[in-house]
């Protein structure tokens, strides 16, 4: 409570500053095109349209079906394979939250 503070808590420089730090914007995020977001699509709709069709009873063609897990098969590999091989940062092991 602020009722527990003393008058030293109150004129500490190193509190000051971390209530007056305010972090900058972070970048956009960017948004998967061509390729990536086909693969994209694959890994998230191909799972919900398999699911869907199971909830609502619908039986899919056969070549339907396959398509789908292929596309979901093919989606996740394509994102695993275009994956960047090292860091983002060469300097940086990850040791440092």
């Amino acid at each position: 409570p602020e009722s527990d503070r003393t008058s030293a808590d109150d004129g500490d420089a190193e509190t000051d500053e971390a209530e007056a730090f305010v972090p900058p914007q972070p970048p956009p995020v960017p948004l998967p095109r061509g390729p990536r977001l086909a693969a994209w699509g694959g890994v998230l709709l191909g799972p919900l349209l398999m699911l869907l069709a199971a909830l609502t009873r619908v039986t899919l063609p056969p070549v339907v079906g396959l398509a789908v897990v292929a596309w979901v098969v093919g989606g996740f590999a394509y994102l695993v394979a275009t994956m960047p091989r090292g860091p983002r940062d060469p300097g940086d092991d990850g040791a440092v939250v």
